[in-house]
């Protein structure tokens, strides 16, 4: 069983992840929207509170969001 939490709160994930085996976090245009941070910075923000663990995959921009959520980018 992997375990995912679904989140935008980065604090959580942070503490949450010392105490439990995450295998990732996942989110929805919703969650996001609740936490008042752009897309942009709580992708790689997250990806940070695993310890560089995971993947970030965006279905609507492709690979380009993968990439971009890794440097902490913005789309053009």
């Amino acid at each position: 069983m992997e375990l995912y939490l679904d989140t935008a709160d980065v604090g959580a994930v942070k503490r949450l992840a010392r105490i439990l085996p995450l295998q990732g976090v996942t989110t929805n245009p919703s969650i996001i929207a609740s936490s008042r941070t752009s897309l942009w910075e709580v992708l790689p923000a997250l990806h940070e509170a695993l310890g560089g663990r995971g993947q970030t995959i965006c279905p609507d921009h492709g690979k380009q969001c993968a990439a971009d959520s890794r440097r902490g980018a913005t789309p053009e």
